[in-house]
């Protein structure tokens, strides 16, 4: 039996002849672990504000398009023939960030502008024909976010429906 290697393995065993390695783990071992958890949790950490600004562009998104809903539902309560006049000025209104509409700037979180455009383009036409314009009016509507400054403008057909 080799004595050398006899003393260097009896050292290494306690009295329950467990090994000293397996008692717990060495510094090294410990730093390196906390150096890839840290690294870990420093990247997911820095993905948040990109998530966050995903999910704010989103909500706004959402938001505008029910308010382009709630103004098309708008434009369609309104008599035909009244509509260009009605909304021949620049009339503004204001919605909250839910898409509730709120009578002034105070605690609005979008203001709403609804007019007709000056050159609407009709489906199937460049130009509109008489015919279309009698029984199809475009009408824009320009959504802006009063935190973040976005503008969106949309286009929506309102039919004649006989009103």
């Amino acid at each position: 039996m080799n004595t050398r290697f006899s003393k260097s393995l009896f050292s290494r065993l306690r009295m329950d002849g467990k090994s000293a390695r397996t008692l717990g783990f060495s510094l090294i071992e410990v730093t390196m672990a906390i150096g890839l958890i840290s690294f870990a949790m420093l990247s997911i950490v820095g993905l948040m504000p990109v998530g966050l600004s995903t999910l704010r562009n989103a909500m706004n998104q959402t938001v505008e398009g029910q308010i382009v809903q709630k103004m098309s539902g708008r434009f369609l309560l309104t008599p035909f023939s009244q509509l260009r006049t009605n909304y021949s000025t620049s009339q503004s209104f204001y919605y909250d960030q839910e898409g509730e509409e709120v009578p002034g700037a105070g605690t609005a979180a979008f203001k709403v502008t609804a007019f007709p455009p000056a050159n609407a383009i009709y489906p199937g036409s460049s130009n509109a024909p008489t015919s279309v314009t009698n029984s199809l009016v475009a009408m824009a509507i320009e959504v802006v976010a009063l935190q973040g400054g976005a503008t969106n403008r949309f286009i929506v057909h309102v039919p004649n429906s006989g009103n």
